[in-house]
């Protein structure tokens, strides 16, 4: 199965690239609210779901099979990618496929200039001197 794992930088269009992707391929498309929605309350409160959208940090502390909430996850994104081809935005897929001859590893990158000035236009903020 191919598999398209998609690093990208706040700011970017990473998401919406990774989002016209899958469009285009016909590819599901794996994001952490896709895990949180799908993969996650099987292992975790309603408070631990809250925390694993707001702190990555929160990804290492144990789920209730015992296992890191980050290792939860690693083995969801591989046994999904034995029989699916997928584009994986964000979650450490770069990392985890990372020896995958099926994985095509991709980052979106743009300049500090241009991201701000995404950043700022979306979150209705201004530049003050």
């Amino acid at each position: 199965m191919l598999i398209i794992t998609i690093s990208r930088q706040t700011g970017s269009l990473g998401d919406e690239i990774a989002a016209n992707l899958a469009q285009k391929l016909d590819f599901p498309l794996l994001t952490r609210d896709y895990a949180l929605r799908e993969w996650f309350p099987a292992v975790a409160s309603k408070h631990e779901l809250h925390m694993l959208g707001e702190s990555p940090n929160f990804y290492t502390n144990l789920s209730s099979e015992g296992t890191s909430f980050s290792d939860y996850l690693e083995s969801k994104l591989r046994d999904f990618t034995r029989s699916n081809s997928a584009i994986i935005s964000g979650m450490g897929a770069e990392i985890i496929f990372s020896n995958n001859t099926e994985a095509l590893h991709i980052k979106i990158l743009s300049s500090l200039e241009v991201r701000s000035e995404r950043i700022m236009k979306n979150n209705n903020l201004v530049m003050k001197d």
